[in-house]
């Protein structure tokens, strides 16, 4: 079977399920690891990990006969660019995020991006969006593929909406600025509807300062910050919810999202979605049907939203049925991983 090698910094940060998905989940090639830190191997395993060490990486691509290179992210291919160069093997770069829009600020990694956009092979987008962020950066358009990132959706079981005499609104991901924790934060203080609680599930550097918003507003008693949460345990806080919020924002730093897999979760889950026109996310979830979107840092639009799908639980359950069609169609891990070996057979086929 032939080899790809998949190229990443840090196996894995706990947040970067969707590469371990891709990576163990190909099958019409075989996948070996090389990254410079190694971490979380025992929630990441897999066996054909090798560290980066510059002067062994061409023995090992070589050994493993190395069909193909799959870097994840901007500076992961410009990291292992010269050694594919070298070795005349083709490179995959895949996006996703922060390295179509923070990094890009910065004028030498435009600069390599320039020569990687060059002589690398192909150029994977996960959303249209940030396809068009390739292209403004100078990328030739021919050299993009769309990919979205999928899920298991057989690991999400469609929810029945009952009518509770408390409502529970859901936000998760990393305290980072451009989640948008804060906005969320603050449009559910402006709810008339008192008989709701807000869960947090997530760690992160902004956590204390979230914490203070909190008190501030006065919602410690309403709002519970459940901290870094397994898998299981994010199924089962979606499997209680009635809402998902996901109030997405660009940060200050330019740092924007692809499409968040935990907006695709909470989806296949069957939960109606208030979230932001920011990025790729109007490709997952469409405004009026599946949920409802408004414009980043719009607190009072954001409370208006939540307030309409709280009152109406037959609102929530059309609209949750109709955002895990949309997943089944077009975000499956399946589908996911049979657009990728298609992207692989094209760029070993040009050897």
């Amino acid at each position: 079977m032939r080899t790809v090698a998949y190229f990443i910094n840090k196996y894995l940060q706990l947040s970067e399920t969707f590469i371990y998905n891709e990576i163990t989940h190909i099958k019409r090639f075989h996948p070996i690891v090389i990254a410079k830190n190694i971490l979380n191997r025992d929630v990441f395993p897999f066996e054909d990990i090798f560290l980066w060490e510059r002067n062994k990486i061409e023995y090992i691509l070589r050994e493993h006969k190395a069909v193909l290179i799959h870097a994840h992210f901007g500076g992961g291919g410009i990291m292992v660019l010269p050694v594919a160069l070298k070795l005349g093997i083709p490179i995959i770069v895949e996006f996703h995020g922060i390295d179509t829009s923070r990094y890009p600020r910065y004028f030498v990694y435009r600069r390599r991006l320039k020569k990687l956009f060059e002589k690398g092979n192909c150029f994977i987008a996960v959303s249209e969006d940030m396809k068009n962020d390739l292209v403004k950066l100078g990328c030739e358009e021919e050299k993009i593929r769309v990919c979205y990132i999928g899920i298991d959706v057989d690991k999400f079981s469609l929810k029945h909406h009952r009518v509770e005499n408390i409502n529970k609104i859901v936000m998760c991901g990393r305290f980072v600025e451009k989640k948008g924790f804060e906005y969320g934060i603050k449009a559910y203080a402006r709810m008339k509807n008192k008989n709701t609680r807000l869960i947090i599930i997530g760690d992160g550097k902004l956590m204390p300062q979230m914490k203070e918003v909190v008190e501030s507003l006065k919602l410690s008693s309403s709002v519970d910050f459940l901290g870094f949460c397994s898998h299981d345990r994010v199924k089962e806080e979606l499997k209680r919810a009635d809402i998902f919020l996901a109030p997405h924002v660009t940060a200050r730093n330019g740092d924007k999202e692809g499409i968040p897999n935990t907006i695709k979760e909470a989806m296949a889950t069957g939960l109606p979605v208030v979230s932001t026109y920011h990025s790729g996310i109007p490709e997952l979830v469409k405004d009026g049907r599946s949920g409802f979107l408004v414009n980043e840092r719009d607190v009072e639009g954001m409370s208006r939203c939540l307030e309409k799908l709280l009152d109406n639980p037959g609102l929530r359950e059309e609209m949750g049925k109709r955002g895990r069609q949309m997943i089944l169609e077009k975000f499956t891990l399946e589908g996911e991983i049979e657009e990728l070996e298609e992207i692989y057979e094209s760029n070993v086929k040009r050897l």
